[in-house]
């Protein structure tokens, strides 16, 4: 599962073999390389999530 970039989608839930989310058409990638796979808390003035490098710099 990859989640969507965009602070605002509505569906943050994605297939990992999408580029861009069903929801709202962002890119799913962050740097080119970087995927959101897992939220791992929120806060008051944050969103921490796990991200999965997909290949090499």
């Amino acid at each position: 599962m990859s989640l969507c970039i965009n602070p605002n989608c509505q569906n943050t839930d994605n297939p990992d073999n999408l580029l861009r989310c069903q929801s709202c058409g962002s890119e799913l990638l962050l740097e080119g390389c970087y995927r959101e796979t897992r939220p791992i808390g929120q806060g008051g003035f944050a969103k921490v999530k796990i991200k999965q490098l997909l290949y090499g710099i």
